[in-house]
């Protein structure tokens, strides 16, 4: 079958002659939308949607534009519903990545130990060179030694 009567049977409701169509963009929406969703199952969630979704409104489908991009405007409006709905973004007239608050002090938390763990660090090898005349090769042994 030739692609323009593939795509009159998927206008008309013909799955197989949509999943066709479908598969031959599939893995770059998938690209697409893991740039977006940076998650492989949100990605294969969100693509199940879009099929589905684009299936079920393809008689909304008036060729202004080819099925691809039409299937990508949906794919898109569907992962920042998806981002929306994690409060993964917040929309204030721009996309823009949030950070959740509980992230934050974890984060924190996990800098402050590291931090004190290299401050204690350092004292122990100001005290070791502080209190012999030491050679320098003695230094990287001892740093070595406690890395």
């Amino acid at each position: 079958m030739e692609r323009e009567e593939v795509l009159k049977s998927a206008i008309a409701g013909d799955i197989n002659a949509f999943q066709t169509l479908f598969a031959e963009f599939q893995n770059q929406l998938k690209s697409y939308l893991y740039r977006l969703l940076t998650d492989r199952n949100d990605v294969d969630d969100l693509t199940h949607d879009t099929f589905i979704r684009a299936f079920s409104r393809i008689s909304t489908f008036n060729q202004d534009s080819s099925l691809k991009t039409w299937v990508f405007k949906i794919a898109t409006n569907l992962a920042y519903d998806h981002l929306r709905k994690k409060k993964r973004w917040q929309v204030n007239g721009k996309m823009q990545p949030v950070m959740p608050l509980q992230k934050v002090g974890i984060l924190r938390c996990n800098l402050h130990t590291v931090v004190s763990k290299q401050v204690v660090f350092v004292s122990e090898i100001l005290k070791y060179i502080s209190s012999d005349a030491i050679t320098s090769n003695r230094i990287v042994d001892f740093i070595n030694m406690r890395a």
